[in-house]
Order: structure tokens, then sequence, then C-alpha cells
């Protein structure tokens, strides 16, 4: 049986309810719910967003990647697929799931090794495997030992390349003391650098922190710290702009939290930090989602030509507007009324010559959500009824 989006919400709560003593179990119930998404994902056009939804979700701890080394496999080499870059790191984060998210409380060997024969299959090309390791440069929980990397080398050496990439994975002392850090006190290192600190161990500092803020946010960090942090982001760019050592991967972290914040604000309608985000992107358009919240948010607020301006900027970045990109962007559109959203389905429709089966998704999306408002204030009063009844009859006990 196939898992649609709901259901991928669905399962996260159940993950959250496996106690941490029952590690081995939620290690093999997570595998299980990624083998199923896999197993489907060339059927199914939502295969990558829900596979994105669960990953992001942080709560599958770890997983069996070599399990999955069949599918990934199927996944990666999918035909016809327009961002095959999504499907690199959807692969790439599955596979650092094999890691320990504490490296001092589980064995890192075991990842190293399903790792080391997943990149050494002939099925994965050198170009695919250069892709894979620069993302699990950036994933905190790999790390290779000097002797795992000798030990990877050795099967590897058949294809140089490849056993070359593998030594990239093994991280400096400093790097994993700052990955193990938190952020206020890398925020205060970074303050504290002499002057004299190479521009590439600043831009490390950087990414580890970007990295640690997008990771948290959803769950830790108000919108008024992710602005702070963008704020600085702001400078960092200026800085390493002057000095031509700008990074792809601080682009793409700087890109990613700009998105993040933006689609906050917009959803809790903080307009002022919206604005103020929208003003300190970078020159990359954010994702058509994110774009489609904002000028949606706009809209229904009224701000008619601010919502065309966005608008223009999706049409000039050349990104399509999936069926998908429209039920995202309406949930991220929180407690608008239906009769709103009936004029914001007609209004993106003739803004982006969209179908009317494709724009009724919005609609639907609001209805869906005011739903799941009803069914929880059903439950809360439910709940409350059942207090009241059980305190009454405490009074005969």
């Amino acid at each position: 049986m196939n898992i649609n989006i709901a259901d991928v919400k669905l399962v996260l709560p159940a993950l959250d309810l496996i106690p941490s003593t029952h590690a081995h179990e939620k290690t093999q119930f997570g595998t299980a719910i990624v083998f199923q998404l896999l197993y489907f994902s060339n059927e199914d056009h939502l295969a990558v967003e829900k596979l994105q939804t669960l990953l992001d979700s942080d709560k599958l701890g770890q997983i069996n990647s070599g399990r999955l080394h069949g599918q990934l496999l199927k996944f990666l080499r999918c035909d016809g697929d327009k961002s095959p870059d999504n499907r690199v790191k959807i692969v790439s984060k599955i596979l650092a799931l094999e890691f320990p998210k504490d490296a001092k409380n589980g064995n890192l060997r075991f990842g190293g090794r399903n790792l080391t024969k997943f990149l050494s299959n002939d099925a994965i090309s050198v170009e695919n495997a250069k892709k894979i390791v620069s993302q699990l440069e950036n994933e905190q929980r790999v790390y290779l030992s000097t002797e795992e990397i000798a030990e990877a080398r050795q099967i590897m050496q058949a294809v140089p390349e490849k056993a070359d990439l593998i030594g990239k994975l093994r991280k400096s002392a400093t790097l994993q003391r700052w990955r193990a850090g938190e952020v206020k006190d890398l925020l205060q290192e970074h303050d504290n650098l002499p002057k004299e600190v190479k521009v590439p161990v600043k831009m490390a500092l950087r990414e580890v922190i970007l990295q640690k803020v997008i990771g948290k946010s959803a769950k830790e960090e108000n919108l008024d710290f992710l602005v702070s942090i963008l704020e600085r982001v702001v400078e960092w760019r200026k800085e390493e702009d002057s000095t031509k050592k700008n990074g792809g991967n601080f682009n793409y972290l700087c890109k990613t939290l700009e998105a993040v914040a933006l689609t906050e604000a917009v959803s809790s309608n903080d307009m002022v930090l919206a604005d103020r985000i929208w003003q300190m992107r970078s020159s990359q358009a954010p994702t058509a989602d994110v774009l489609l919240s904002y000028a949606s948010r706009l809209f229904v607020n009224g701000e008619i030509e601010r919502a065309d301006e966005v608008c223009e900027v999706l049409r000039n970045s050349s990104q399509t507007i999936r069926p998908q990109t429209l039920e995202k962007m309406g949930r991220h559109l929180k407690g608008v009324d239906t009769n709103k959203m009936h004029e914001l389905a007609t209004y993106l429709g003739k803004s982006f010559n969209l179908r009317e089966k494709d724009t009724r998704r919005v609609v639907l999306q609001a209805k869906t959500d005011q739903l799941h408002q009803l069914i929880q204030r059903n439950v809360a009063e439910q709940k409350c009824v059942e207090l009241e009844v059980k305190w009454q009859w405490s009074a005969f006990a």
C-alpha cells in the first residue's frame, strides 16, 4: 500500500512515541517506512516531497541504510526526473542516517562500511559519487576514522576517483567540536575570532552555524532569532563576496535559511518580519512554494501590487508550478477563510495560467486545515469534559 503525504505526517507522532530504550525497534520501523516510500517512488509524483517531509522532521533517528541500497539505486536512476539533484540530496541524507546522531553512543564503523559498499557499486557513477560525498561532508553525524578511510580506499582501489573522494569524510577535531556546540556559543566564538584567521576557517564555522540554525529552527528557534541570523548573513555575504571566497554550500545554506524564515513569517502572518526577510534575500530566488506563499499572503492581506511583484519574480525564475507546489503553499496559509481562498485561487490561475483543477487544490487545502482545526478543538473539548467528569466523580471517592 502506498503512503500519501497525510500518512507521512501521521507517522511522525508515532516515531515520537517509541521510547529511547527501544532504539532497535525504532530503527526497524523507520527503515521500513523509508523502504516503502522508495519502493513506490517511480509511480508516485509526490515521492520526493514525501521523503523530504520525513527526513526534514529529524524524527527517524538511525536507520539501516544497508537494507535500502537496491531501492536507493533505483530512486537515484529515475528517468525523466527534472530535479535529479534533489534525489541525490535525499539519498545522501538516508545514507547519513546509518551513522548515530551522537558519535559517542553508537558504532561508526557499521555506517562507514555500508557507505563504502554503496559508493563502490558500479551503478554509482563518479559524478554521482562526488555529489553524494559533497552532501555528506555537511552532515554532522557522518564521520569516518583513519582506519575506515584506509579500508574504503582498499575496496575502491579499482576506481581511484572514488577512492580519493572518501578521504573528504575525515573531519578535524575543531569541526567536530563546532558541530557538538550550541549556536549561541558558536556565534560568540565567531565574533571573537582573531583578524588574522583565514577566510576558509571563518566560512567553515559560518556553515556549521547555519546548518545548526536550519536544523533547529522548526522546533526551538523563534522568528526574531532567525531574522537576527539573517542580518549576520548579509554581512558575511558581503565579506565573502569581497574576497571571492563565497562557496556553493554557503550560498545553499543561506538560501535555505531565507526560505525557512520567510515560510515561518508567512505562516504566522508576521508580515513586518516577512518583508524584512524579503529585503535581505540573496540574488537566488526562493523555491516556487515559498514565493507563492509570500505572494498569496500579500494578496489575502489586500496588498495586490506587491503580490504582483512577487509573482513576477517567480515567473522570471523559470520554476515550474506543480500541483504539489500549490498544496505545499496552501499549508503555509493558516487562518484564511474559504471565500478569500477562492479569490486567491482565481488570482493565481490568471497570474500563472493555471488550470482550474489545479487552483482548486488551494481551496481544498484551506478546507482541510479548517477540518483539522475542528477536530483538534473537539478533541480538546472532549478532554476538558473528561477531566471535569473525573473531578466530579472524585468527590464520591
